[in-house]
């Protein structure tokens, strides 16, 4: 596939303030890590437009029991292994890593952000290494014109960031499963996961 070109995007997530840009620009995914100071080896997220779209990219094994829309639904993040990609998802959002973060939007502006795109959007923390993510708008605005001033600025006033980070949940490739985060609707998941 040709790599497509598109500007980075800072947006509000249910959580923080993140970064992002479509799964197949992979310049502006890299320049994302190199903004954050992150190691050029550690993986990005996506953010899915909706699960039919990411099931058009990852295969969940259909031994596996779970009502994962429910906990998409519940803002997880879910890391899964690279064996069960089935789109064209770029090595370089993954890397060297064994898994690759999935989420699915959550609401109407996470959506309008995927549809920016059209594509699948990288997301992670608007933050330098070991910096604390930024939650207030003020603060992303703050970031935007010291470190990217081109990219593309989406407002908060609709849906400021709640500052709880997601549960971020493990799916192995034997099918068992774990919490490797707590974060917001914690309980909830763990009931729908069965833990």
């Amino acid at each position: 596939m040709t790599e497509k070109k598109h500007a980075i995007i800072i947006y509000p997530t249910d959580t923080v303030w993140g970064i992002g840009a479509s799964i197949f620009d992979n310049i502006s995914n890299r320049l994302i890590r190199s903004i954050k100071k992150n190691e050029q080896s550690k993986p990005l997220s996506i953010l899915f437009q909706s699960y039919d779209q990411f099931k058009r990219n990852i295969n969940i094994p259909s031994e596996l029991k779970i009502d994962l829309l429910s906990i998409y639904s519940l803002g997880a993040t879910a890391l899964v292994p690279i064996s069960w990609i089935v789109g064209e998802i770029s090595p370089e959002i993954y890397l060297s890593s064994k898994f690759v973060g999935a989420r699915i939007a959550s609401n109407e502006l996470q959506v309008k952000l995927c549809k920016l795109t059209n594509d699948p959007i990288t997301t992670t923390s608007l933050n330098l290494k070991n910096e604390e993510p930024i939650l207030t708008e003020a603060d992303a605005l703050d970031f935007q014109n010291k470190y990217i001033i081109n990219s593309s600025f989406i407002s908060s006033l609709e849906s400021p960031p709640s500052g709880i980070p997601s549960t971020v949940i493990m799916f192995e490739s034997n099918l068992k499963m774990k919490i490797i985060r707590e974060g917001s609707n914690c309980l909830e998941i763990e009931h729908s996961l069965g833990l």
